[in-house]
């Protein structure tokens, strides 16, 4: 990774989000070797620490920012815990110059997933379920899963959020149940083929 862009996301990100961001880099890089991934680090590692660059923004000026990168079309107006998402791979675009689709993916769907994931998009939405700092109950067992195999733990990281935003009674994103849809085809397929 390029030290401009670490002292960037050094200065940027929210002092309560270091200890989180830091445990994502580090789940990120256990999952591309515990998976026998052939990831570039550097790659993983800047998707990681910008993954939320923007997550202590507040809706109003993450809103100006996808007006002003015309990005409205990508968010859910109902939803801002997303908003960052979207937001986040804007400032890795524009503020820091980076044009790869595989880090500015990983940052945009970090949050919500998409169907169809690329393996960065996955790593960094896994590593931000299962980093350290997370003591939700089962977390071990998802740990321990994570490290043979990572469509199986996407669909109960998808399942999990769609379970907790329902008993919320809370909006849930268009893409995580495309996703959820997805990886559940996918799976019944390798199941299917055994």
């Amino acid at each position: 990774m390029k030290d401009n862009i670490y002292k960037y996301a050094m200065k940027h990100i929210a002092a309560n989000r270091i200890n989180h961001t830091m445990g994502v880099i580090k789940a990120a890089k256990w999952l591309a070797i515990s998976n026998n991934l052939n990831l570039d680090a550097n790659k993983l590692e800047t998707a990681a620490l910008l993954h939320d660059i923007t997550k202590h923004f507040t809706p109003k000026e993450q809103i100006n920012l996808c007006i002003k990168y015309g990005a409205m079309s990508e968010i859910n107006l109902d939803i801002p815990k997303t908003f960052h998402q979207v937001t986040g791979a804007i400032i890795a675009k524009y503020d820091l110059f980076i044009d790869d689709p595989d880090i500015l993916n990983a940052i945009r769907y970090h949050t919500t997933g998409r169907e169809n994931m690329s393996l960065y998009e996955k790593v960094i939405f896994i590593a931000d379920f299962i980093e350290d700092g997370r003591t939700y109950e089962g977390v071990e067992e998802i740990r321990k899963a994570a490290a043979k195999g990572l469509d199986e733990v996407l669909i109960t990281g998808f399942s999990f959020t769609i379970e907790e935003l329902a008993k919320e009674k809370k909006e849930i994103h268009i893409d995580t149940f495309k996703a959820y849809n997805y990886y559940i085809k996918e799976n019944n397929k390798k199941i299917g083929d055994k």
